[in-house]
């Protein structure tokens, strides 16, 4: 989507994985490979948890005066990382863009995406 020019920037978001590891430090050492530019890039890396995400996530695109967002995560996660980023009290429209897996069609045959798919719905139903 950067590539294609619907946005000059990347907010990469994901708190601590290991130590001072964290989930945006892996993912912005990938958009640099992938050619994205450092000052494209906004890192926000202190969420824990989906809702902690939106929360700080909204708040570094305020500072940054930022009207539409496209929030881009996998499609099985897309539409609670939605609803807990409209539930933030902003004036910022925000659009999804959920990626698709090769398995999409097969994901119950892979344990890994019927785990993830699962607990999502879980978390959706019972909460952020």
């Amino acid at each position: 989507l950067l590539k294609q020019g619907f946005s000059n920037k990347l907010v990469i978001s994901g708190g601590p994985i290991y130590q001072t590891v964290t989930a945006a430090s892996l993912m912005k050492e990938h958009a640099i490979s992938m050619e994205v530019t450092e000052d494209q890039i906004i890192l926000q890396d202190l969420s824990c948890t989906t809702a902690e995400d939106a929360l700080y996530t909204v708040k570094i695109l305020q500072e940054h005066g930022f009207k539409k967002v496209i929030v881009v995560t996998s499609f099985w996660h897309s539409r609670r990382a939605m609803s807990l980023f409209e539930d933030q009290e902003t004036s910022i429209q925000f659009l999804s863009c959920p990626c698709a897996p090769e398995w999409i069609g097969s994901w119950w045959q892979d344990p890994s995406a019927t785990r993830s798919i699962v607990t999502e719905l879980l978390k959706f139903i019972w909460g952020p």
